[in-house]
């Protein structure tokens, strides 16, 4: 075996024991990690038959979800605390409002705000500003992804983004501006 095949094999055991241990690493922290190029962990994912993330988030998404039809409440799939976070819903007809097959956009916020909520690493917190975008209505038994992102931190405060995929397609954004740790009087 020649130097540069050896040096390959250790590079695909250490790519596939990283993504074992956080299989939500982007291609850029695996190439950081590993000290190659993102091409090369390209190719490296596409001989190991490897998906790319968002693949890899919509399959452990699906395989970690204890009950699939518990309504209203999103489980937290995977947390980088300070960093980002993902979340999955299932929706169902309790959902919609009546007389339609159309869930109601309180889910979809209280979604976005549970998870900003846990990225941020608050146990309480206020929203000061929140921007938001519903893109697309959603109906009855889909299953909801959240991602978000800190963007930003300032004093007593910080900036997160989130958006919410049914099949694939982005239903709901926003930007989140806010205050953790809330004091009651």
């Amino acid at each position: 075996m020649s130097r540069r095949s050896e040096v390959r094999q250790k590079r695909h055991e250490d790519l596939l024991q990283l993504l074992n241990e956080s299989p939500f690493l982007t291609d850029g922290e695996l190439a950081e990690s590993l000290n190659v190029s993102i091409a090369t962990i390209r190719l490296d994912r596409t001989a190991l038959n490897i998906p790319e993330l968002r693949e890899r988030v919509l399959s452990v998404a699906h395989e970690q979800t204890a009950d699939p039809h518990v309504a209203g409440n999103a489980e937290i799939m995977d947390i980088e605390e300070g960093i980002r976070g993902i979340s999955v819903l299932y929706t169902d007809e309790s959902m919609c409002f009546p007389g339609t097959r159309v869930v109601r956009s309180q889910y979809l916020y209280t979604m976005a705000e549970d998870l900003v909520t846990t990225t941020a690493g608050y146990r309480a917190a206020l929203i000061n500003v929140a921007n938001i975008k519903y893109k697309v209505s959603v109906g009855p038994d889909c299953k909801l992804i959240a991602r978000s992102e800190l963007k930003s931190v300032r004093k007593d405060s910080c900036v997160i983004w989130v958006s919410i995929y049914c099949e694939r397609k982005e239903i709901f954004r926003a930007k989140y501006i806010l205050n953790g740790e809330v004091k009651t009087v």
